[in-house]
């Protein structure tokens, strides 16, 4: 009766780790296919929209922002169901919900 004990407990811990890294926290923030939120210095993602009837919340590169709110000199104009608005110097992007989107500087170098 201790043999089949101990085969299911060889099984159970040489399964355990590998579901455990299969695993993804179903409450993190989504991330675009082939990048990291922050990945390059000089990108934009979009990893969650939050809207509800008091307000609307854009999380982009993991931080919150909500209409009106100013980073990397955008103005962050609207919140969509899947996109937002950003605007500089009077021109509007979109960006996309999971999607990395990278900035284009203005310095030739």
């Amino acid at each position: 009766m201790s043999k089949p004990l101990i085969i299911i407990a060889m099984i159970t811990m040489s399964v355990g780790p590998t579901l455990a890294t299969e695993l993804q926290d179903p409450m993190a923030p989504f991330t675009a296919a082939g990048s990291s939120p922050g990945s390059a210095k000089n990108s934009l993602v979009l990893s969650a929209i939050i809207i509800s009837e008091q307000r609307r919340v854009a999380i982009i590169n993991d931080q919150p922002y909500q209409i009106g709110y100013r980073f990397r000199g955008y103005e962050l104009t609207a919140i969509e169901a899947h996109s937002v608005e950003i605007t500089r110097d009077g021109t509007s992007r979109t960006l996309r919900l999971g999607v990395e989107n990278v900035e284009k500087s203005d310095d030739p170098s």
